[in-house]
């Protein structure tokens, strides 16, 4: 693509309002052609979003090993030079991926805690339901620092319903 830069301060070509010269009128304007290669914008709107990932999410990450694995891979290719812009695009991706589902499972486990919160006040404190709740909530409160795997294991390990032949173990729950 090629821009044209013309100097404002430059006088008009003589001609008519417009600036339309004719046959006999002689132009000052000077043009000035400028390229730009399509490859260093990508890879300067690439490592911007990479920089951008790293401020946002520099805090979230702590203790949680799999989301700050995922942080040390964007610090290292957002070092790379734009030939390797191809190992940028695919860290960006990953990380996108990855970060949709975890956010996606921190919601369902936010709203099972939430479920819990509700069920929990109105059962009897010392009832076998009430303590099975209780481990459940734990458990998941815990497993925001897991990875999205173990979150996944520890949701669905523990969105189960208390009933009446449901056998309380405490060491049964996953963290």
């Amino acid at each position: 693509m090629k821009l044209i830069k013309r100097n404002l301060k430059e006088p008009r070509p003589a001609g008519d309002e417009n600036g339309a010269a004719d046959a006999n009128s002689v132009s000052s304007t000077t043009a000035a052609t400028t390229t730009i290669d399509p490859l260093t914008k990508l890879d300067k709107e690439t490592t911007d979003e990479l920089q951008n990932i790293l401020n946002k999410y520099e805090r979230e990450c702590i203790g949680n090993s799999e989301f700050s694995s995922k942080l040390d891979a964007i610090r290292s290719v957002i070092k790379l030079d734009q030939s390797r812009l191809k190992d940028k695009i695919l860290a960006e991706q990953d990380f996108k991926v990855y970060n949709q589902q975890r956010i996606d499972l921190e919601k369902q486990i936010n709203d099972r805690i939430d479920e819990l919160n509700n069920i929990l006040p109105k059962l009897d404190p010392n009832s076998s339901c009430s303590q099975f709740h209780l481990k459940q909530r734990d458990a998941l409160k815990k497993a925001k620092e897991l990875s999205n795997i173990k979150k996944q294991d520890a949701l669905r390990e523990n969105s189960k319903l208390c009933s009446s032949d449901t056998d309380y173990d405490p060491f049964y729950y996953i963290y």
